[in-house]
């Protein structure tokens, strides 16, 4: 299977108006937090006032300052947990992408959109 990527805004909770454009970001449907670069993150003004203790993909562990963000992508927008990345790839979350509407086709490797589901 590839790799899906996408460009996606990123804006501020408490200043939605606020937003950077952020290219190239891998769609992680193993990821549960969202990972914009710590450059966006400081110009943007986001806080990151939670550690959490995170697993990664090679058995490790890490802790990470969490925050909040909107993203926008394709014109249906979303908050989201996120950390700041001082290198590798962005990266869309799982539940990001589940929030704002999305799956991934993986034959095509693009987005679907879906509706959000909401059970009552």
């Amino acid at each position: 299977m590839g790799t899906t990527t996408v460009n996606m805004r990123v804006c501020r909770v408490d200043k939605p108006d606020l937003c950077k454009m952020v290219k190239g970001a891998v769609v992680d449907t193993g990821a549960t937090v969202s990972a914009i670069p710590a450059a966006v993150a400081k110009e943007l003004g986001i806080k990151f006032p939670v550690k959490r203790k995170f697993l990664l993909a090679d058995g490790r562990t890490s802790v990470k300052r969490v925050g909040s963000a909107w993203i926008e992508l394709d014109g249906r927008k979303a908050s989201t947990e996120i950390i700041a990345l001082t290198k590798g790839r962005p990266l869309l979350s799982v539940l990001a992408l589940e929030s704002l509407g999305f799956t991934v086709d993986p034959k095509t490797r693009t987005l679907k959109k879906q509706e959000v589901s909401l059970l009552l």
